[in-house]
């Protein structure tokens, strides 16, 4: 059981921007090499709009998809 003064962070709809690609944009809209995130902790793709519950989790699938596609892609740090 939660207590009544409990602090939760739902849905916050904060976060960094990301590209289509889930890279973590800078303050110029290029990405960071290496950052990637997607779901509750960037950006929400609704906008400040809340489609109903549980509607984050295709857009988080969907995108984690494409992040670690395009993760795959970057070459390897020595």
């Amino acid at each position: 059981m939660m207590a009544r003064d409990a602090a939760i962070a739902v849905d916050t709809k904060g976060g960094p921007k990301t590209s289509p690609d889930g890279q973590v944009l800078d303050a110029h809209d290029k990405p960071i090499p290496g950052l990637y995130g997607v779901g509750n902790c960037v950006a929400s793709a609704s906008g400040r709009a809340y489609w109903a519950g549980g509607s984050t989790l295709g857009p988080i699938i969907a995108f984690a998809y494409r992040a670690a596609q395009t993760a795959n892609k970057e070459p390897a740090k020595s």
